[in-house]
């Protein structure tokens, strides 16, 4: 019976999708308010409208705060807080209490659940490169495990020296295990992040990919050092311009400050090998930005900033000229293969 079942592909939202959705989750009166919110945010990501999942997310936050996020980066950072926010603040004082935590300052714990959920995505995306996880004694566990265990180490160290809060909470370290008392799924628990795919064996999964994605990506821009993040997105298992990594490279590079966006693009393209895929990479990444293509007469931008474009620009502009010579070019337009010719000229109109 099971091969009459065939997989479907949820399809995007059309407007009267949209509207559908809308009018079911907000109400009459709000309405107006939400659409005129929701132009704005998805103004350059109509994905938000599309996505029933995304466009779900956003009503709930509008009916939660009467406000949207500005873009797809606030609206699950905000999801998840107020996830947090929900699960903590509905727990009576005893049941805290029995977690060691201090009742009266929930906005540390939550504080601190929101490191911990980040820097298990991190181990879950970059180290073991899954969805599921587990906390059992065979091998692959134990490797996530222990990475899991230094990584929250790390992230302890630098959250207690700015934490806030009192002294009760915020001055503990917290091993993993008690993480896992905390927040892994069982009866009331955050399962609106975190869902348990088998009870028995214990084994977990962030609800959403692109959860797991965004709180990955969140954890990888604390990094001060481009080659950091190179190192956490790219190993011979998944390069960082697969499609694993692509995700969490977007909600990264929409995370970074312009100095370190301007030395990740450059190490990126001290990178390439010459296959053509790290510039195209740099110029997506760019024209994401809004910095390509350059153009100095209508920029509004300080001479310094205007002065790191175009050196960007240039730079991108030679290391193709060096990788795309007008034989190599000429070789693939006569390739006889119409593929082969098809991505060259897909190239050049990209570089053109």
């Amino acid at each position: 019976r099971l091969e009459a079942f065939k997989p479907a592909q949820i399809q995007p939202l059309d407007e009267q999708g949209q509207d559908d959705l809308i009018s079911y989750r907000v109400k009459e009166e709000q309405r107006g308010e939400f659409k005129v919110q929701l132009a704005v945010v998805t103004a350059g990501a109509p994905e938000l409208k599309e996505s029933p999942f995304l466009l779900t997310l956003l009503t709930n936050l509008f009916n939660q705060e009467g406000s949207l996020p500005r873009d797809r980066t606030e609206l699950y950072e905000r999801q998840v807080r107020s996830a947090l926010k929900l699960f903590f603040s509905s727990r009576e004082a005893a049941t805290v209490a029995k977690l060691g935590l201090n009742y009266e300052d929930l906005a540390a714990v939550e504080d601190r659940s929101f490191e911990f959920l980040r820097t298990l995505a991190f181990v879950c995306h970059s180290v073991t490169k899954a969805r599921e996880f587990d906390f059992n004694s065979t091998d692959a566990s134990k490797k996530f495990q222990g990475a899991l265990a230094d990584r929250w180490g790390e992230v302890q160290t630098e959250f207690l020296e700015h934490s806030r809060g009192s002294e009760e909470v915020t001055g503990k370290a917290f091993e993993t295990s008690e993480m896992e008392k905390w927040l892994m799924p069982q009866e009331g628990s955050c399962v609106s992040i975190l869902v348990c795919t088998s009870e028995h064996e214990r084994k977990y999964r962030f609800g959403h990919l692109t959860v797991q994605e965004y709180l990955a990506a969140s954890f990888v821009a604390r990094f001060k050092d481009p080659a950091d993040i190179w190192a956490a997105l790219h190993d011979k298992r998944q390069a960082i311009s697969g499609q694993w990594n692509r995700e969490v490279l977007l909600f990264s590079v929409g995370m970074m400050d312009e100095d370190m966006f301007f030395g990740f693009a450059a190490l990126l393209l001290g990178k390439e090998d010459g296959s053509g895929v790290l510039c195209a990479l740099v110029k997506e990444l760019a024209q994401r930005w809004g910095l390509l293509p350059f153009t100095r007469f209508n920029s509004s931008s300080s001479a310094f900033r205007t002065h790191r474009i175009w050196n960007l620009s240039n730079l991108l502009e030679s290391k193709f000229q060096e990788i795309r010579t007008p034989e190599a070019v000429a070789l693939g337009l006569c390739h006889p293969s119409r593929e082969l010719r098809r991505m060259v000229l897909s190239e050049l109109n990209l570089f053109r």
